[in-house]
């Protein structure tokens, strides 16, 4: 899933993007009212580490305790995204679905936006620490969740983000899951 301009869009496991009903359920999403609080007048990254490493070094200016998206502008060499298929009951493991149900597709020459999502590392119990993105191109035909990329160049919006709600499921399965297991090694695995 991507949220653009407050348009959800699904990345669809066949490649496809489809904007989303109003009445479509997911199991988790990190979304937030785009505020810019500062622009990135030109940032340009080899691969992904060496972009995510210039987002680090944008937001230390700031304070990195903070949660913060950074929408991404510009240009990408190759882009690689992944899809995962619609679960269906029982639920199998994030890991299992992505080592089967995970698609991987790999695009040149793309013009697109990054939506990319920091959280820092206290707040590890309650999402990934570092940062997680998705792409999606202009024509809005291709997207998904970054795997890696190469060659990008663009502007960004920084959007510093100092309070968060969140919305816990009310149904009887949420409520009996067991939540004891550290997963952090089995989500780093699959991200």
């Amino acid at each position: 899933m991507i949220i653009l301009d407050g348009v959800v869009y699904q990345a669809a496991s066949d490649g496809s993007i489809n904007v989303m009903q109003d009445n479509e359920t997911i199991p988790f999403a990190t979304i937030t009212n785009f505020d810019e609080d500062a622009k990135i007048d030109n940032i340009a990254g080899k691969d992904f580490d060496d972009l995510t490493g210039k987002l680090d070094k944008e937001i230390s200016k700031y304070g990195t305790n903070n949660m913060y998206v950074i929408k991404l502008k510009g240009d990408f060499s190759n882009i690689t995204v992944r899809s995962i298929e619609k679960q269906e009951k029982p639920y199998k493991e994030f890991t299992d679905v992505a080592a089967v149900d995970q698609k991987v597709f790999n695009h040149t020459g793309q013009t697109g936006t990054v939506v990319a999502v920091y959280f820092p590392e206290y707040m590890n119990e309650l999402n990934m620490h570092g940062w997680h993105l998705h792409f999606l191109s202009d024509d809005k035909t291709k997207g998904g969740h970054v795997l890696n990329l190469t060659d990008f160049k663009g502007t960004g919006q920084v959007d510093e983000i100092q309070e968060f709600n969140m919305i816990l499921p009310s149904d009887d399965t949420f409520a009996k899951m067991n939540f004891t297991e550290d997963m952090t090694n089995k989500i780093s695995s699959v991200e």
